[in-house]
């Protein structure tokens, strides 16, 4: 089968989130990061046809992308084969509980909480956000409402004189407007394994304090743990 640039392209994305992962045969495929604070899940165009462990992700997709022309790549039993032309690539298989054994009570797992609020991002405003937070060395982005405005904020948390970035999510992007202020912080290096697009986000105020990211451009979906913080993130004049 030929693996489309965008199938590509989530493999590289996954092999950011954890080194490994275990393919499942069909379109559906997952991956967790090692300390279960980031869940992925992406619908891929081809349908891999067995399961296989793929014990270091990043080399595999170095292997799709170290020819000219778009390889052939073949799921066989033991091994995966790139091929195009006259050179091929060998891939061989890992034991899937190699994987799999580290995460495998999650792999059940569902994220089917009702959001305290439901918001769009634009791909421009996700990257500016990103931007400012790593050249500022900001480790917080916090999603908070103060009973007004719903905001995205690049900060530090444990720091009341924190440098920051705000961005005001416009009332046309709030698809359901929150009940109650809240302030949810996530750890901004987990942003930075996101894809650079723009994004529906779900905030989940329940038993798991997380936010669920949905692609707004391809079926790719992640979801990251937060904390909820006691009181508001001051805006810096």
């Amino acid at each position: 089968m030929i693996l489309s640039e965008l199938t590509t392209g989530i493999l590289k994305n996954f092999s950011s989130i954890n080194s490994g992962i275990v393919l499942k045969p069909g379109q559906n495929q997952t991956t967790w990061c090692s300390n279960h604070a980031i869940y992925a899940m992406a619908w891929f165009a081809e349908s891999i046809p067995v399961e296989c462990g793929i014990f270091d992700l990043r080399t595999l997709t170095q292997a799709l992308s170290a020819f000219d022309i778009v390889p052939d790549v073949q799921f066989g039993e033991k091994a995966v084969i790139v091929k195009s032309g006259v050179q091929k690539i060998k891939y061989v298989y890992c034991n899937p509980v190699v994987i799999d054994q580290q995460y495998k009570r999650y792999t059940d797992l569902k994220f089917d909480d009702e959001a305290a609020t439901i918001f769009s991002i634009s791909k421009e405003d996700f990257i500016r956000l990103r931007k400012v937070a790593s050249f500022m060395s900001l480790p917080n982005v916090v999603v908070q409402y103060d009973g007004d405005q719903l905001q995205f904020v690049a900060t530090d948390v444990g720091s009341s004189s924190s440098n920051q970035t705000v961005i005001t999510i416009d009332q046309a992007q709030i698809r359901t407007t929150p009940g109650a202020p809240f302030c949810f912080a996530f750890e901004a290096e987990r942003l930075h394994k996101l894809c650079e697009s723009g994004y529906t986000v779900h905030i989940v105020d329940g038993a798991r304090k997380y936010g669920r990211f949905v692609h707004t451009e391809f079926p790719l979906t992640y979801t990251i743990a937060a904390s909820a913080e006691k009181n508001l993130v001051p805006i810096l004049d």
